[in-house]
């Protein structure tokens, strides 16, 4: 059997805020145009997979970069075993905050995490 792992974003559509640490190439798909999978830490601390994304079709401005804060709905994809991973509502997206530097050997960026 195996071990409940705790402290997860419910599985029911929420609004996160997530911060941007993993943004992939876009790849085509014939069932979503393109896909774009996209990791992040909620403010709890979390990992979360937000998979699929379609992110040069968004609106510009629902547009992330890495090391920027997003608000988004998610809730659990059922169809993925991994505990980490999350079907965002594309049109909920919004990026928040500016983007967090790697000036000062990353400082901005370790504190943030």
């Amino acid at each position: 059997m195996r071990p409940k792992i705790t402290g997860y974003p419910a599985l029911e559509l929420h609004e996160e805020q997530i911060l941007i640490v993993v943004k992939t190439y876009p790849r085509p798909s014939s069932k979503y145009r393109e896909l774009v999978c996209t990791a992040g830490i909620t403010q709890s601390g979390k990992w979360v997979r937000l998979y699929p994304i379609s992110y040069r079709y968004l609106d510009y401005n629902k547009w992330y970069k890495k090391y920027q804060w997003i608000n988004v709905k998610i809730e659990k994809n059922s169809n993925d075993f991994r505990i980490d991973s999350y079907r965002p509502t594309e049109t909920s997206i919004q990026a928040i905050g500016e983007l967090i530097t790697a000036n000062k050997e990353w400082i901005d960026r370790k504190n943030s995490l």
